[in-house]
């Protein structure tokens, strides 16, 4: 939620207008100029009003700072989390029982082994 918060409301994106082929030249692409999601939902003329004024509100919460410093700390935390951690050998289990599996029998041999 924090990612996308910042994403939709800071980040400017480019929209793909067209694409020309040039032979075997290549493809030219033209785009038009960055904007945030949130701005051209309050440009677009099919947008409605009460979604414009919902992303207006959540829009003058939000401090892009302090959404990157928690995505910082959450990261930090994860990332001690999966380091600190190991998980149960493979030998035991939480109970002490033993998970590793008997040696598997060697097959007797037959006559139809021999030939």
């Amino acid at each position: 939620m924090l990612n996308s918060s910042l994403s939709i409301f800071f980040c400017p994106q480019q929209k793909l207008i067209s694409k020309i082929r040039d032979g075997g030249e290549g493809v030219t692409k033209k785009c038009d100029t960055a904007i945030t999601p949130h701005r051209r939902v309050e440009r677009h003329s099919a947008a409605r009003a009460e979604d414009k004024a919902i992303l207006a509100v959540a829009y003058t919460g939000l401090n892009p700072a302090a959404i990157q410093r928690q995505i910082q700390a959450l990261t930090a935390e994860l990332l001690t989390l999966t380091t600190a951690k190991s998980g149960p050998t493979p030998s035991t289990s939480r109970h002490g029982r033993s998970y590793a599996h008997p040696r598997p029998r060697q097959r007797s041999k037959t006559r139809a082994h021999l030939a």
